[in-house]
């Protein structure tokens, strides 16, 4: 079975190069929808081996430290199934959407789509699976870079505008991340995650390599208050993109900074750095929420949301800083279970709430909340997955985000300062943000518009990602591997 974990990284790498040197139109097309399908199980099996049977290893090449070890646990293998079943079905609504003949707002963009959204995901992937701090740093490369061409396909000013400072930001970011790791290698002569949890103690040269590191995940991860990018790239990108980089790319820049903190850091943390993460999320959290609700984009308030979402995450840190750790290399630091629960519903509820918006586009011909009024009516199903992915967002029962926010109140209760209430405040900005987008559809059609018709395809899959957002709900998300 830890074969399979290979595999989810050689299968899209081999299908994006097979989806770049393709040549017809539709042929990429096929490509990358049957890689889609095909990737969901070597994630099911690699996942079910994992709550089964513990954490999954895979060497590739020479023993270490030469070769690379690939591995799996709980929270590797819970985001690798995230990436297989969210990537599906933004595939199939880009492969309905892709294919409207260029206009306004439905462009046709090139076939290049299959080849960086396949990239993307073996970046993912490999970044989920990755022990050593370099080749994380390569596969965090793949990642943002892939993102960026995926932002710059529509081709307009904007676009292109938007994506060059993505370009830049991640730049900046990268030298950061690639300092740290610089300093790491220099004084301990080794990069493997859990061999630097043991080496690694407190002091100058430890703390400059985690605050370098951590600036560098923060940037390429859009959190307060280094998200810049963030809300053009949302707001110009196609839907599909849109739900791709809210749904799974920030939640490799969580992932790798719990990577970073609980297994190359573990000795190094102090109580003080989790309470300065804690209370820059509290603030972002306001301040992205604030922005959300005086938005007048809808693809621009999700973008924002995705900020207030993430500093969400963010308050996992000094959970599980404060609670019993789960040892370097444990499968999973237990106060970090509802910052898991949190990115799964989360990754779900906001690829449908962007696909939802990009059918809401597509029939009114602008984004500007302003002019969605009769959307309501005339798309019941993506209507209702907008509804349902806010329903998780808001934490209501019996959806994923519910289980998360209880797992959340349950880790705060023991500790000194009441973070329960920032999620309880985070929830109320929550709905008066999703309740303004969801006026504005309900708002009565102007005099003299005509809404287009959105076929089934743009609505089935946003409402998919919603079920499973509100049905992960009934699971145990935080049930630990033997």
């Amino acid at each position: 079975m830890s074969a399979a974990v290979a595999w989810l990284i050689w299968l899209p790498l081999a299908a994006a190069v097979a989806s770049f040197v393709a040549g017809a139109g539709r042929a990429r097309r096929a490509l990358g929808l049957a890689a889609s399908v095909v990737m969901l199980l070597p994630a099911l099996l690699v996942f079910e081996a994992v709550r089964r049977d513990g954490p999954q290893r895979y060497l590739v090449g020479w023993p270490a430290p030469l070769g690379i070890e690939l591995r799996a646990d709980l929270l590797s293998a819970a985001l690798v199934l995230l990436t297989a079943c969210v990537g599906l079905l933004v595939a199939a609504y880009a492969s309905a959407s892709l294919t409207d003949p260029p206009s306004q707002h439905a462009v046709d963009p090139p076939a290049a789509f299959w080849s960086l959204w396949l990239l993307l995901s073996a970046g993912l992937n490999a970044l989920y699976l990755s022990t050593d701090l370099f080749n994380l740093y390569v596969a965090l490369e793949m990642v943002t870079l892939s993102a960026i061409g995926l932002v710059s396909i529509p081709g307009t000013r904007a676009t292109i505008g938007a994506a060059l400072v993505y370009l830049l930001a991640t730049l900046v970011g990268s030298l950061a991340f690639l300092f740290g790791v610089a300093l790491l290698y220099g004084a301990h002569g080794t990069l493997e995650l859990y061999e630097l949890g043991r080496l690694l103690e407190g002091g100058p040269l430890a703390w400059s390599a985690m605050g370098l590191m951590t600036l560098g995940i923060m940037v390429k991860a859009a959190f307060f208050p280094l998200h810049f990018w963030l809300p053009d790239a949302h707001g110009h990108a196609l839907p599909a993109v849109s739900a791709l980089l809210s749904g799974l790319v920030v939640k490799g820049g969580f992932y790798l900074l719990v990577r970073v903190w609980f297994d190359a850091f573990p000795n190094v943390l102090l109580p003080s750095f989790g309470l300065a993460l804690g209370l820059l999320a509290l603030v972002g959290i306001v301040w992205a929420s604030l922005h959300a609700v005086s938005e007048g984009r809808l693809k621009r308030l999700l973008a924002y949301s995705t900020v207030a979402q993430l500093g969400l995450m963010l308050l996992t840190v000094p959970l599980a800083i404060a609670g019993p750790g789960g040892g370097v290399g444990a499968s999973i630091t237990p106060g970090v279970e509802p910052g898991l629960a949190l990115a799964l519903s989360h990754g779900l509820a906001k690829a449908a709430l962007f696909l939802s918006a990009g059918a809401f586009i597509h029939a009114a011909g602008s984004d500007a909340l302003s002019e969605l009024g009769g959307v309501a009516r005339r798309l019941p199903l993506a209507l209702l997955a907008f509804a349902l992915a806010a329903w998780t967002l808001l934490g209501l029962p019996p959806s994923g985000g519910y289980e998360a926010k209880a797992l959340f109140e349950q880790a705060a209760a023991v500790g000194p300062i009441p973070w329960q209430l920032v999620v309880q405040g985070g929830t109320l900005l929550t709905a008066l943000y999703l309740g303004v987008a969801l006026r504005a559809a309900f708002e009565p059609a102007a005099a003299r518009k005509r809404l287009r018709a959105v076929p089934l395809a743009l609505q089935i899959p946003p409402l998919l990602l919603a079920a499973l957002a509100v049905g992960l709900g009934l699971l145990p998300l935080a049930s630990g591997a033997p």
